[in-house]
């Protein structure tokens, strides 16, 4: 299965423990709901060589991740096959069409739930983007060295 997140470089986990904590409540997940292909999914994720480096990426750097994945495995499986814009961009027309009729408060409401998905794509193409950055930083740090 092709991943989105499976030819980018990852940083390493800062905590091995926050690791095995994340995939103890993922098994947890997959234990206790009663849709057998949301299970099937779970587990293909947790055993597949690809997703457990990006799940262990995830748990052992930032709590945030680590508890919108645990929280929305649905949409942390879609954003393991369609990618962070194709993601965004579904949600965004989705939330056109059911935004149309909220009054104030709702649409308040709305904004916070936003802001927060929008932080979640944000970290997400960070780690993406982390082979990259790391590149680049090496070559500032080379430069500065030359200076």
């Amino acid at each position: 299965m092709n991943y989105f997140f499976s030819n980018h470089e990852l940083p390493k986990p800062a905590s091995q423990t926050a690791v095995e904590i994340g995939i103890e409540r993922l098994i947890e997940v997959s234990q206790n709901t009663n849709n057998s292909k949301l299970a099937n999914k779970i587990d293909e994720v947790i055993q597949n060589q690809e997703t457990r480096l990006l799940i262990s990426t995830i748990f052992g750097n930032s709590r945030f991740l680590s508890e919108c994945v645990i929280t929305d495995i649905n949409f942390f499986i879609t954003l393991l096959h369609n990618g962070p814009q194709n993601c965004f961009d579904e949600i965004k027309t989705a939330l056109r069409e059911v935004s149309a009729n909220f009054n104030e408060q709702e649409t308040m409401e709305f904004l916070r739930l936003i802001e927060n998905v929008q932080l979640y794509l944000l970290q997400l193409v960070i780690l993406q983007e982390y082979g990259k950055m790391k590149k680049l930083l090496s070559h500032l740090a080379n430069l500065v060295n030359y200076a």
